[in-house]
């Protein structure tokens, strides 16, 4: 393993503006890769009953959740847990937190160990202030080399189970479309929030961001995702 030795980070004591590029980047690939959820990057809050500054608050901590919920993490969620925290080095990784265990650089020869603080229905994962500068999509891809994780079995019958959606859809399925088109390098203008959490709305800007994927693609270019679009989007092409 590539620990990432002695590079913990605390947050300072002012909020950034938003959501780091690098964590945006990283929230991208995930969601491409694995059927998660953004549960967010930026919160301008401090640690639960502390004075002390969240790594939220300087943008490069995120979280990721799963869908469907259910409390306890799903295999893949560990499965990737473990990719970051072995790859922790060349990606800046300095903390994940996943259920009732923590992983930190600071102390990364004690590997997974008890975490004390809140439980956690969501997997952590916090970067260095350089890897929040400078992490790319393209930079994950280069040190993944292939998925690392177990995905979704997204077989034929389960992407034929996704509904066509279109301009005027909204919800769980368009916030998913919308992480899957910026990982793919198409990110909708203006349908992210400033916590880095795909809005869910598919209007104009969705629409747009979808045909220069179809059109990339050499899809039929109607800005409408359906059985062939989510075929690509999900890399099943």
């Amino acid at each position: 393993m590539s620990e990432l030795h002695g590079g913990y980070v605390s947050a300072g004591n002012n909020c950034s503006a938003g959501a780091t590029t690098g964590a945006k980047a990283l929230m991208s690939w995930i969601l491409a890769i694995a059927g998660s959820t953004n549960l967010g990057i930026f919160a301008c809050r401090n640690i639960a009953d502390t004075d002390i500054l969240s790594v939220h608050g300087e943008g490069r901590a995120l979280d990721v959740g799963w869908y469907p919920y259910n409390r306890q993490a799903p295999a893949w969620a560990w499965n990737l847990a473990n990719w970051l925290r072995a790859h922790s080095k060349e990606l800046g990784v300095q903390c994940i937190i996943l259920e009732d265990k923590i992983w930190s650089s600071n102390r990364w020869q004690d590997g997974w160990r008890p975490y004390s603080g809140a439980w956690h229905d969501h997997m952590h994962v916090e970067l260095t202030p350089s890897a929040a500068a400078s992490l790319t999509v393209a930079r994950i891809n280069a040190v993944a080399g292939a998925p690392p994780v177990a995905t979704p079995d997204w077989t034929e019958k389960a992407i034929m189970a996704l509904p066509e959606i279109r301009n005027g859809a909204d919800g769980i399925d368009v916030r998913r479309a919308q992480g899957l088109l910026a990982a793919n390098g198409h990110p909708p203008a203006r349908s992210f929030d400033g916590a880095g959490r795909p809005d869910g709305n598919f209007g104009t800007h969705t629409t747009v961001a979808v045909k220069g994927f179809q059109r990339a693609r050499d899809l039929q270019v109607d800005g409408i995702i359906g059985r062939h679009t989510w075929t690509e989007l999900l890399g099943q092409g």
